[in-house]
């Protein structure tokens, strides 16, 4: 149990964290001395980065993004893991009944290790027939 919260909590810092830094500003800041959001779109993403510093620079700043998105893969090996789609993982977090998952935007981060929660039907059919 507290191994699991332990694990909810340090997943919760490593997400804020990865989503609070826009690499973009700091690879234009640092290795540019210049704003990338001066120019362009007015966007610190890769696109605007790879218009007007180079590749080097998009590629730099896509690293942070594609951190980002093997953090997030983990729904989606949860729901592939569990036989079910990523809607019922975010129904199953919102409902409160994966412990441990936390929201950021309209993504949820969830636990390594976590097991599929158990259906309140089939709970209600094995409480029933223990009872019988």
């Amino acid at each position: 149990m507290m191994k699991s919260v332990l694990i909810a909590a340090v997943s919760a810092v490593q997400a804020y964290l990865l989503g609070s830094i826009d690499t973009g500003i700091l690879v234009s800041k640092f290795l540019y001395h210049d704003d990338v959001r001066k120019y362009g779109s007015g966007a610190a993403g890769m696109t605007n980065m790879l218009r007007t510093f180079g590749k080097k620079a998009a590629a730099l700043t896509a690293e942070n993004i594609y951190t980002e998105i093997i953090t997030a893969n983990a729904q989606m090996d949860d729901a592939e893991k569990w036989n079910v789609s990523q809607r019922w993982v975010a129904i199953y977090c919102k409902e409160g009944r994966i412990e441990g998952s936390i929201q950021k935007g309209r993504m949820w981060f969830i636990p390594v290790g976590t097991e599929k929660p158990i259906d309140p039907r089939k709970a209600r059919k094995l409480e029933q027939n223990k009872s019988n």
